[in-house]
């Protein structure tokens, strides 16, 4: 369960991260026009705030929630789903640190206009690339967590089935050692007060059950015996 609420957690924030990218671009662009000291004081917080999220993507970070992802080694030549989300978030890192962060900076702090209307074109282009690729790593992580998802209820079902297996085995036990001994007890005890004082019920087990047939038994052989010396003093 923790598990899926991780995953929630992933989308939430991949969901975060192409809204940021746009957000980025539009302060950066209300920047380069009005170059204001306090549009840059919040254009640094959103940065680094991109650039937490998208680590704690890849790597975890427990403040928000993010569990992380691992990179397996087991079949290099076709990694799994988990491998290649770590793959494409350790791109989206190396994007970030070497493309998009650079473009960026350069933009900010540049004080010719001319460097930053010649920079502007590339950097947005660079911002719909990545949210491109951000789309593919939600996908790919909402199949991930769908496959998390199929295996939880599968082991649930097994779980549910053990459960079920256990309590019928229970129940076949309880009958076999308890309820059928009884029966025999019952029916034994039916058959003495109907007259037929040989009937004994067979002990199979050193039980309380046991104790009990062996009780019935003697109580039936001294009864038998009673009524033997009486039918012979008659």
């Amino acid at each position: 369960i923790h598990t899926l609420r991780g995953d929630a957690q992933f989308i939430n924030y991949a969901g975060q991260e192409r809204y940021r990218s746009y957000k980025l671009a539009l302060l950066i662009n209300d920047y380069t026009t009005y170059r204001r000291p306090e549009a840059r004081t919040i254009i640094d917080q959103e940065m680094a705030k991109f650039e937490r999220i998208l680590r704690g993507l890849k790597d975890g970070d427990y403040e928000l929630g993010l569990l992380g992802v691992r990179s397996s080694k087991v079949n290099p030549g076709k990694p799994n789903k988990e491998t290649q989300l770590y793959l494409r978030l350790s791109q989206h890192m190396g994007y970030w640190k070497d493309t998009l962060k650079p473009l960026m900076l350069e933009i900010l702090e540049s004080p010719e206009p001319e460097v930053q209307a010649l920079t502007m074109p590339p950097y947005k282009k660079a911002v719909e690339d990545y949210v491109k690729e951000i789309d593919q790593t939600v996908k790919l992580y909402e199949e991930f967590s769908r496959d998390k998802l199929s295996r939880f209820h599968t082991i649930e079902f097994v779980l549910i089935g053990v459960a079920v297996g256990v309590v019928g085995g229970s129940v076949f036990l309880v009958g076999l050692l308890v309820i059928n001994p009884l029966t025999k007890v019952t029916r034994a005890a039916t058959k003495l007060a109907g007259g037929d004082l040989g009937y004994r019920v067979k002990v199979v087990h050193r039980d309380e059950i046991g104790v009990l047939a062996s009780t019935f038994n003697t109580m039936a052989e001294r009864l038998s015996v009673l009524t033997e010396t009486l039918k012979r003093r008659a």
